[in-house]
């Protein structure tokens, strides 16, 4: 079944090596993060989007805002930071997917689509029509 949800909504892994330790890495993700809202000017975030989200040691959750346009199906990235013990390196691991709104909708969608296809090949088997020429009118 994860391996169909995984087909259907297409997530794609990620990894991103660290050349900082761990707490410096969160401190320049969110730093990032801050910069790129345009704190000096709030009325930029009007005309131009910016990367907003939650930083934390255990849970990073990061997508691209643009003020007032909606799309459920953009990306989203969502991982969390992993300490290597071997070389102590730090890796930034997760996956790149839709947001939970998107995947219902889609579902739905899905379903009223596979719904329809199998109510009209359902209606032309029990009508016996062979010629279905109508329908691509």
């Amino acid at each position: 079944m994860k391996k169909l949800l995984d087909y259907i909504y297409g997530s794609e892994q990620f990894e991103v090596r660290s050349n900082f330790d761990l707490s410096k890495s969160i401190q320049h993700l969110n730093s990032l993060i801050k910069n790129s809202r345009g704190m000096n000017n709030p009325f930029s975030t009007i005309t131009r989007g910016h990367i907003d989200g939650i930083v934390s040691e255990n849970h990073v959750y990061l997508y691209w805002f643009r003020a007032m346009i909606g799309n459920p199906f953009k990306p989203v990235l969502i991982g969390k930071f992993i300490l290597n013990k071997e070389d102590n390196s730090v890796s930034l691991c997760g996956k790149f997917t839709m947001r939970r709104f998107g995947k219902i909708l889609f579902s739905i969608w899905i379903m009223m689509d596979a719904l329809m296809t199998t109510l009209i090949l359902v209606t032309n088997i029990l009508a016996d029509r062979t010629d279905i020429s109508y329908l691509f009118i």
